[in-house]
């Protein structure tokens, strides 16, 4: 604890001992807290790369194939 701030309840124990509940964002972080956050790195990390490459296949894909999605005309001749 590096300050009173942090304490959510604070008891003296019968044997003069101090016991003291931190505030939720103040408590530390478990294994168990880390790796899911790590998980979730990961799961974001490889949505992300895959979402990536399958924009840019479609990309080509509409232009080679003249098809042009939400807009039915053709492109302009310096796209060609």
């Amino acid at each position: 604890m590096s300050s009173i701030d942090d304490v959510k309840t604070a008891t003296l124990e019968v044997n003069e001992q101090l016991g003291y509940e931190l505030k939720p964002n103040k408590q530390p972080a478990t294994k168990e807290d880390i790796q899911q956050l790590l998980a979730e790195l990961k799961n974001i990390k490889t949505s992300s790369s895959n979402s990536s490459k399958s924009m840019n296949n479609s990309i080509f894909k509409e232009l080679n194939m003249h098809t042009y999605e939400g807009n039915q005309n053709e492109p302009p001749e310096f796209i060609e």
